[in-house]
């Protein structure tokens, strides 16, 4: 009865482990090809439809946050100018972060609003090198909107 429990402990304790690591592979994975030094010759970005749920629908960052974002930030400084990226990327091991912002630009979007993406890819030292931009809705806006 005793060695049966501990082979039940132990199927369970590597199952875990097992799930554990499969879904850490999945936070460390990227979308686009970043060399290195933190470039894509093409950038990919997610499917809006997958942004994480606490996020909702993305955010309205602040403009003066996303005017201060500079090649060589960390992601801690990052993380502190526009939040947690709404993707499901980590910290530890990504080489790139997604966001989805809204801007208020009346007479533009869906009711005065403009969406976009936000790509931030990192170099193998984790410090941001490359920032990207992609217009959502409308589809031909200019992004990032609202003069940030």
């Amino acid at each position: 009865m005793k060695s049966s429990l501990n082979r039940v402990r132990r199927c369970a304790f590597r199952t875990t482990c097992a799930a554990s690591l499969m879904t850490l592979a999945a936070c460390t994975a990227t979308l686009s090809e970043v060399t290195p030094e933190g470039t894509t010759a093409k950038p990919v970005f997610p499917n809006v439809s997958q942004v994480n749920h606490d996020h909702r629908q993305g955010i309205f960052p602040e403009p003066g946050n996303l005017a201060t974002i500079r090649a060589g930030m960390t992601k801690d400084q990052l993380y502190h100018l526009l939040g947690r990226p709404h993707f499901r990327e980590g910290m530890s091991g990504v080489r790139e972060w997604d966001y989805v912002f809204h801007f208020r630009t009346p007479g533009s979007g869906v009711d005065g609003i403009t969406t976009c993406q936000y790509k931030i890819l990192f170099d193998k030292k984790a410090l941001a090198r490359s920032f990207f931009w992609k217009a959502v809705e409308p589809a031909d806006a200019v992004c990032p909107a609202g003069g940030a």
